[in-house]
């Protein structure tokens, strides 16, 4: 290393970039533009942090007041769009259906 120091430093420096490529995904904001909405797909819906599902689940609960099955609290949300996002994929629709529909069934 001692000889050859350029290269011994251009190989740290990649070595950071590297690290930094992998890891900045952790802490941006998922791909569906850092928030969820109506039209995300199932596929962004399982891909989204807890705090995300979260997140939209009260966003739905206040431009849509409810489930269908009558369900008012947001925790009722996340579980019922995480159960009709597992059906679309069991279907192959995940990336093709988004939150609402999977949640009207619309597969």
């Amino acid at each position: 290393m001692s000889q050859h120091k350029g290269a011994s430093v251009g190989g740290v420096a990649l070595l950071l970039v590297l690290a930094a490529v992998t890891i900045a995904p952790a802490f941006l904001p998922s791909s569906a533009g850092g928030a969820l909405n109506d039209s995300s797909s199932c596929s962004a819906w399982a891909s989204a942090r807890p705090a995300e599902q979260s997140a939209y689940s009260e966003l739905y609960l206040k431009e849509h007041a409810d489930l269908p099955d009558g369900a008012i609290l947001p925790r009722s949300v996340m579980s019922a769009i995480t159960n009709a996002c597992s059906h679309a994929a069991y279907l192959g629709e995940a990336d093709d259906m988004s939150v609402i529909a999977a949640l009207r069934h619309e597969y």
